[in-house]
């Protein structure tokens, strides 16, 4: 046992994967292991790992053939000892004190989850900027009901809430609940396996600090578009919805529902592969999204909670039905990092 467990998971990372570790190494808290998983890298980013390992003995490394960031985190989480789980990628870098801050709340409070902001930075070139850092609506760490969480999740009033890399999570709640990341390569899968653990548990505690560096960088398979990842958004979709459901959560999902709409469909009108866009599975995704359009009747609901301005256009882009003109403007503005990454 340990108090910390922070799993990586590492695919052809050599470039960044020192700093990554570097910043984990040099956490306050001391009682931690380093779990990286390298999931089939062709490049030299697990010799980088083992020279790291020789030096500090906290560091563990697992291969395992390509399957995915899902697959690499669910290994992870099987192999960790600590008491609480914790989740960055290669290409990101945490504050020094983010896993004493977040261990510290969640021993504090006795809650399961605790969650803290992120600062969206650009990569240029080595050269890393600040984009945009979410900003919780509390001055101090506060404990909130799993029902206010939900709200801003499926609202996107505070994005950090969507991501794994954000949270630090009592190794307990996946092993009792059953709780898995989504494999076979799916996009977005941190969504879906946020949803399911904030519907399984009763408060999250809210850490109003900026302790994770979410990395933006061309090339990053983030921002890859593709049909694949159009169709996996739907699948995350009627899966984060199920989740909900099955914790009895009453409030509306036409905001959230008309925003993954928008990112369906964004993915399919900027695929990489123009193929993507005249192949018979785009035009059953747009049916299906159509027909669950019909059957809800989702409409804007600016009412409840703060929504960034960014979401609220793409709300009533797709509420419109205006997605193809919206992704040819954004296209157009993509040389702006805050319209390529953040929009």
């Amino acid at each position: 046992m340990c108090r910390v467990s922070v799993i990586v998971p590492l695919y052809n990372g050599e470039k960044t994967i020192a700093r990554c570790l570097d910043s984990l190494a040099g956490q306050t808290i001391r009682d931690i292991e380093i779990i990286v998983v390298d999931d089939g890298s062709s490049d030299q980013g697990e010799g980088i790992v083992r020279r790291y390992m020789e030096k500090d003995a906290r560091i563990r490394l697992i291969t395992q053939e390509n399957a995915g960031a899902g697959t690499a985190r669910n290994r992870g989480i099987r192999a960790a000892k600590g008491e609480f789980v914790g989740f960055v990628d290669c290409d990101d870098f945490v504050h020094k004190r983010m896993y004493e801050i977040m261990a510290g709340a969640l021993e504090k409070t006795g809650v399961s989850i605790a969650v803290c902001q992120e600062k969206n930075v650009y990569d240029d070139g080595g050269n890393i900027r600040l984009i945009s850092e979410t900003k919780f609506p509390v001055k101090k760490s506060t404990v909130y009901p799993n029902r206010q969480i939900l709200d801003w999740f499926l609202n996107f009033s505070c994005l950090s809430l969507n991501s794994m890399c954000y949270k630090l999570v009592r190794r307990s709640v996946f092993s009792d609940h059953g709780i898995m990341v989504p494999e076979n390569f799916r996009y977005a899968e941190d969504m879906v396996a946020s949803a399911a653990l904030f519907s399984c548990v009763d408060k999250v505690a809210v850490i109003p600090k900026g302790l994770y560096y979410y990395v933006h960088a061309k090339g990053s398979t983030s921002y890859h578009y593709s049909l694949r990842h159009a169709e996996d958004v739907y699948t995350d979709f009627l899966e984060i919805r199920k989740y909900l459901e099955s914790c009895g959560y009453d409030g509306s999902m036409d905001n959230f529902s008309l925003g993954m709409v928008f990112s369906s469909l964004k993915q399919l009108y900027w695929a990489d592969d123009k193929a993507d866009k005249t192949d018979a599975r785009a035009e059953d995704l747009k049916a299906v999204w159509k027909a669950q359009r019909q059957r809800y009747v989702w409409k804007p609901d600016f009412q409840a909670a703060d929504i960034p301005f960014a979401h609220k256009v793409k709300i009533c882009t797709s509420y419109l039905h205006l997605e193809r003109v919206m992704c040819v403007v954004l296209k157009k503005l993509q040389w702006i990092p805050f319209f390529n990454f953040m929009a």
